[in-house]
């Protein structure tokens, strides 16, 4: 098997296997305390071990969960997941330090220090991206219409006008190789040669 055929078996047992998390407190006894292999859990500021394994398996699935999608995207927003994926790990770990009345009570001004430069990242990239996209469909929307044009001037059988269809084609082909100021003069050199049809 390939490497990332291997990869892609282990999310999807992965995410198959997760929603047992959610069924664990089910099986825990309604007591104050537990000891599994010679460790004591004790309910905390819970109303019982049950509540507390709930609380925990339900937040550690969440955090596999955007753990599996982080790994697995392939977009250029991946990083974005990075900000329910923070939250959620200090809401986990909020659970350990319960000094309020309410789980998940103020956590995310806590992850705002490190969610706030991803947010800004994500919304800077964003609108490059944005403004390269824009460009590009502008660009072949342009080459789609010179494209029409000129295959309906060859159709007519000029001569000469095939010719400058051959030099468009070919400073197309060499626009990588040229700077922006001498592909602008090869294409108005080309526009001034159509003009004397």
């Amino acid at each position: 098997m390939k490497k990332y055929e291997i990869k892609d078996i282990l999310i999807g047992i992965s995410i198959i296997i997760l929603p047992i998390f959610l069924f664990i407190h089910k099986w825990i006894p309604e007591a104050d305390s537990l000891i599994i292999f010679n460790f004591t859990f004790d309910r905390g500021e819970f109303t019982k071990v049950n509540v507390l394994v709930w609380i925990l398996c339900f937040k550690f699935f969440t955090i596999a969960i955007l753990s599996l999608w982080y790994i697995s995207c392939k977009h250029w927003w991946k990083q974005a997941i990075l900000v329910p994926l923070i939250i959620e790990l200090f809401k986990f770990f909020g659970v350990f330090y319960t000094q309020h009345d309410f789980i998940d009570e103020i956590d995310f001004l806590y992850s705002l220090p490190l969610t706030l430069p991803i947010i800004i990242a994500v919304i800077i990239i964003s609108k490059r991206l944005n403004y390269y996209s824009i460009t590009q469909d502008l660009k072949d929307d342009m080459d789609e219409e010179i494209n029409t044009i000129f295959s309906e001037l060859a159709f007519e059988g000029h001569e000469k006008i095939k010719q400058v269809i051959i030099d468009f084609e070919h400073a197309k082909l060499n626009s990588k190789n040229l700077n922006n100021k001498e592909y602008l003069k090869e294409l108005k050199s080309l526009k001034n040669r159509l003009k004397n049809f």
